[in-house]
């Protein structure tokens, strides 16, 4: 009988031990920093599929590029079906350039917002900003090229 009533009080003890931590200001502090922490993990990895789409948005303009970039030279004996494709193809990649340029404009806002200095980040930002500068000159001498194609084009026939 004194065994029962031992273990009774040491159960009563230690639920009324753990009945307490919940309330305590070091457990509320405890929660409120992983609460943080989550917090900053969500905009890490909110960070992170940013770049991902741009890296993405700027492959895809590779590609296309590549493929305009071999048809154009050849275009004075293509028909005119494949040069409309050539015009679709440089209107796909100003598409993903206009993407990627807002996705950048939100990945320096979330920059700015988030008060802390990354000199990581802000590197891989600017880096990002003259890879957009360049392909938007790479696309405006492909379109001034095709444009010259053309007017030869017309002048021939």
């Amino acid at each position: 009988m004194k065994t029962f009533r031992l273990i009774l009080a040491l159960a009563a003890v230690a639920l009324t031990a753990v009945s307490c931590v919940e309330k305590s200001g070091k457990y509320q502090t405890l929660l409120a920093q992983r609460d943080s922490l989550l917090t900053v993990e969500q905009k890490y990895d909110q960070t992170l599929e940013i770049l991902n789409e741009i890296e993405t948005g700027f492959q895809s303009i590779r590609e296309v590029e590549d493929r305009v970039m071999t048809q154009i030279s050849d275009i004075e004996n293509k028909p005119l079906d494949k040069k409309q494709q050539m015009v679709s193809q440089i209107n796909q990649i100003k598409g993903i350039l206009l993407q990627n340029k807002e996705r950048i404009a939100e990945l320096e806002a979330q920059f700015a917002q988030s008060g802390r200095k990354n000199a990581s980040l802000a590197g891989t930002i600017k880096r990002l900003q003259e890879e957009m500068t360049r392909k938007v000159a790479q696309i405006e001498s492909l379109q001034t090229e095709l444009s010259q194609k053309n007017i030869e084009i017309e002048e021939l026939a």
